[in-house]
Formats: structure tokens, sequence, C-alpha cells
């Protein structure tokens, strides 16, 4: 596995100083799955050098952030639901409750929003300067639009 961000890395980006977020819930599957399924097609080939040297800021400041907030709707589910020998629960303790599926469903929206929002600044970005990224090509990207609340962009 060839991730970009650690799970340290996502809590520390999409989550606020007030969640209490295990870094085992953050697992490498997850940040792979959020990689193939929103990075990598849109950056086609500069996905596969975006980890050489020479990219380090972009990595760090256009697509950790956006990959983070992917994670993060991946993840949420895992946050509110647990399975166990009992069947599928909600997660709950004696001094909290569990959010209301439309509120689960909100956060998760608003975590995909944010992630798509950040993906589109750094497209912008590439695009802005593709003397600097040669290894993209807007023609070979494998899926040309975002998706944002049910819009194609």
């Amino acid at each position: 596995m060839n991730l970009l961000i650690s799970a340290r890395e996502v809590i520390a980006i999409a989550f606020g100083p007030e969640d209490q977020i295990d870094d085992r819930v953050v697992n490498d599957f997850k940040i792979e799955a959020a990689q193939a399924k929103f990075i990598a097609p849109a950056l086609g080939g500069l996905y596969f050098v975006c980890r050489e040297v020479r990219y380090h800021d972009f990595l760090q400041h256009f697509v950790k952030p956006a990959l983070a907030y992917f994670v993060k709707y991946g993840i949420l589910p895992d946050l509110q639901l647990k399975a166990g020998n009992a069947g599928i629960v909600h997660n709950h303790t004696a001094q909290s409750a569990s959010a209301s599926d439309r509120q689960a469903v909100m956060l998760r929206r608003e975590a995909l929003n944010v992630g798509n929002t950040l993906l589109r600044k750094a497209i912008e970005h590439i695009e802005a300067s593709p003397e600097t990224f040669p290894e993209y090509d807007s023609d070979k990207r494998l899926h040309r639009r975002i998706f944002s609340g049910g819009i194609i962009l």
C-alpha cells in the first residue's frame, strides 16, 4: 500500500480538537479506498508521481486536505455503528447520545462537499500552471467530473 496520508494526519486535518477519534478507526484500507475512488481519478497520471519530492508542497497543501475529508466521509458510518455478535448497534455512552440518522447524513454530506471543494481547488491550481505538472493531462483523467451534492460539475 502506498498511502498519501497517515491516519493521524486525517484526524488532525478533518476532525476538530474536541472529536475523540481513535486512529485505529482510520485504517489503511479506508485511506486506500478514498485515494482510489476520489484522488486517483481526478489527478490521472499525476497521482502516480505526486509523492515525489518536487510535489511535496502540492501534496501537503492540496491533496492531503482533500483526501482527509474523503477518508472522513468513508469512516463516519464506522463511527456511528458497531457490528458484533449482538448485531449492528448505534454507538453511544452514558454521557452521550447517538446522532440521528439525518444528522449523520448531514455530517457525511458535509465531509464529501469539503473534500470535493478542496479537490476542485487542487485541480484549479494544477490547471493554472500546467508546466509545473507535466504528468497531469485533463483529457486522460479517468473521471473528468467532480460530484458535489448530486450535481455533476
